[in-house]
């Protein structure tokens, strides 16, 4: 973001915070208790992927802090207390905006009920900001992510979507600063004004506690040698840049390497053939050069499903600066070849000491080729005339990305407690709230959480997930033992339970049981409980092989809309819970009510009974595409460059 002042920096934090309390105002003034929520998130959501590349799309001060507190801001905090003001400033003038609007209308701060303690209101400030920054922290700047997505503005906006609707009967939902200081504003602080501290200080609070787990399950980003997403190093001195050069007439010498293939057996191959093809395209005409007046081009072995070390090839080629290195992966070999993707390396990206590492083939969905190239060529360092570059700063290197097998299982279980407990307390607070949209809120609580670490834990929060997980052998180099599966079920369990406990915490001690709806019998409630239990866990497993879904940015809205409906359809029959966790979490709360605990264990059993249904069905649909993973040692039972999964997307086998 080094191409943008401060100015205007500011002026987008300050057009991000008016536009979110604006739509605030207006929705709650409006009286839009269903879709309210929803058309907040949105605003949020748009506006960081309008803003993000400007200011980083904050538009909230716990923001702020967090990322300032993690290291994340450019100038630290004094960037942080200026991005502080701004926000402040659109949410003033937007307060007063629709306070306008609304013909002196304003919007009070607070409990929402006579006698309503604000400890709920500030305990779910408290939570929800957590996870809003914690959100934020993990898919817009961490090292792992940062940078390498398109759903970090779904992932954040949708926050609001989790914790807006159950909250919003306790007297919350801003989970923000600014959002606090606007409404307040909008009755001219006047009305509302003496929870303002408070409902700020459990903000700023959640900001400081988010960093704080964000540092404990990703343990890369407490390392001080490695600079951070937002920081940009401080320009020195002016040196030449180094520019790769063959001597004219004379040949260059290139090695080249196909480590591996990946991602190529779905094509539609012709005749059972395919090949990868190597030419060398020149800078001037773009057209392939030749050798001998013959076209050059070097070819692979026949490819069943993926490319073993196979290919080791040198060949001399006239080549010079700007000339790309073509792989091109086509059938039936080099007479009547049909292409279907290609890779192309310019000569730059391979000075001086060769290049290796993962191409994705344009034209395919997941066609990957994992190449070693290093030019054997007599070179001349030169600096044409204009071509400079900045002299590196006195920070090191950034250090390769921590390999897979250092992700420790404390974190994974951290993880998997922190997306349980959420996704139990916010089921709790919408039943208890009696909110219009839970289906939609708990799917969102799901939905987030497997954005923000489903790259470090799989992104379960659920045993029958787990369970399902195991027994198809799609949890990579995580869940090959049993006493893995079984802390897995020992944090969800745990988490879900004081989750329960914190929801009705925040209701005055209010709980609610597990059972059948009006109207309905167990009978009916085994029924729903097992068929969309079945639907959410297959989902799981099937988005893991399946070559269209695997690694794509929209796999968790995917899971997250089993929940919506199953949860939806289900809800007045079950509660649709559809998670053992949960379950026990909710029975265990109403305890203190005199409920029966026995209840959750037929949940439990026959969500987990959904779950072997779904794992032995997937097994015997996806036969043919598990084999074939099971051929291949190199590659991981689970592979997801984007870090979104549910098995182990980062074991040992990672590519």
């Amino acid at each position: 973001m080094a191409e943008f002042s401060y100015v205007k920096r500011c002026l987008a934090e300050f057009i991000g915070a008016y536009l979110l309390v604006f739509t605030i105002g207006c929705n709650v003034i409006g009286g839009n208790t269903t879709f309210g929520a929803f058309s907040v998130a949105c605003m949020y959501m748009v506006s960081i992927y309008a803003f993000g590349a400007i200011s980083g799309a904050h538009f909230n001060p716990a923001v702020s802090i967090a990322v300032g507190t993690a290291g994340k801001m450019e100038r630290g905090f004094k960037a942080v207390l200026v991005y502080i003001v701004a926000q402040l400033a659109g949410a003033i003038a937007a307060g007063l905006s629709f306070r306008v609007l609304y013909s002196g209308t304003g919007i009070t701060l607070g409990p929402v009920r006579s006698g309503q303690h604000i400890a709920g209101a500030l305990l779910c400030e408290l939570i929800y900001t957590l996870i809003l920054c914690f959100t934020f922290l993990n898919t817009v700047v961490s090292k792992a992510k940062g940078g390498k997505n398109q759903y970090f503005g779904l992932a954040t906006g949708f926050v609001i979507i989790a914790g807006a609707y159950g909250s919003g009967p306790v007297g919350a939902g801003c989970f923000n600063p600014a959002v606090a200081v606007g409404l307040v504003s909008s009755s001219l602080f006047q009305v509302g004004h003496k929870w303002l501290a408070l409902f700020a200080a459990v903000e700023i609070l959640g900001a400081i506690l988010a960093v704080v787990l964000f540092r404990h399950v990703r343990p890369e980003e407490t390392k001080d040698d490695e600079p951070s997403v937002e920081v940009v190093k401080k320009k020195k001195k002016l040196k030449p840049e180094p520019v790769l050069s063959a001597r004219p007439g004379q040949p260059g010498k290139l090695s080249v390497s196909i480590i591996s293939a990946t991602g190529l057996q779905h094509l539609n191959m012709v005749g059972d053939k395919m090949y990868v093809m190597c030419q060398v395209l020149d800078s001037e005409t773009d057209q392939p050069k030749r050798e001998q007046n013959k076209r050059f081009k070097c070819e692979t072995k026949i490819i069943a499903k993926t490319l073993e070390p196979v290919w080791d090839e040198s060949f001399m080629i006239d080549w010079s600066v700007g000339d790309s290195v073509e792989f091109i992966i086509c059938d039936q070999g080099l007479l009547g070849a049909r292409t279907e993707g290609t890779v192309a390396m310019w000569s730059e990206n391979f000075y001086p000491h060769g290049f290796k590492g993962a191409l994705p083939v344009a034209g395919l969905d997941h066609a990957t080729l994992n190449l070693h190239m290093i030019p054997h060529v007599p070179v001349e360092v030169f600096t044409p005339r204009g071509a400079h570059q900045e002299e590196e700063s006195d920070e090191e290197p950034p250090p390769k990305p921590r390999e897979d097998k250092e992700v420790e299982l404390g974190s994974k279980l951290v993880c998997e407690f922190m997306g349980t407990y959420l996704v139990a307390f916010t089921l709790g607070l919408n039943v208890l709230g009696q909110t219009k949209a839970g289906a939609f809120s708990v799917a969102a609580a799901y939905m987030v959480m497997m954005y923000a670490v489903g790259d470090i834990s799989g992104g379960h929060f659920n045993p029958a997930v787990t369970l399902a997980v195991y027994i198809s052998g799609r949890g990579g180099g995580l869940l090959k033992i049993k006493g893995d599966v079984l802390a897995y079920w020992a944090v969800q369990v745990l988490g879900a339970i004081l989750g329960a406990f914190t929801y009705v915490l925040a209701h005055d001690n209010e709980t609610f049981p597990l059972g059948p709806g009006a109207g309905h019998a167990w009978g009916q409630l085994i029924f729903v409980e097992t068929v969309f239990t079945f639907l959410l866990v297959f989902v799981v497993l099937s988005i893991t092989v399946v070559d269209a879904l695997r690694g794509k940015d929209y796999t968790c809205f995917i899971v997250a809309s089993c929940i919506t409906a199953g949860a939806g359809a289900a809800g007045t029959i079950s509660g649709g819970t559809l998670n053992p966790a949960v379950s026990i979490g909710v029975s265990t709360s109403h305890l203190i009510s005199g409920g029966k605990w026995y209840e959750c264990l037929i949940y439990a059993f026959f969500e987990l009974l959904a779950a072997i249904v779904a794992a032995s069905l997937f097994k015997v649909l996806y036969r043919e595409q598990l084999q074939k993973e099971a051929d291949d040692e190199n590659k991981p039972l689970l592979k997801d460059s984007r870090g979104l999964g549910f098995g182990s997307p980062r074991g040992p086998k990672d590519v």
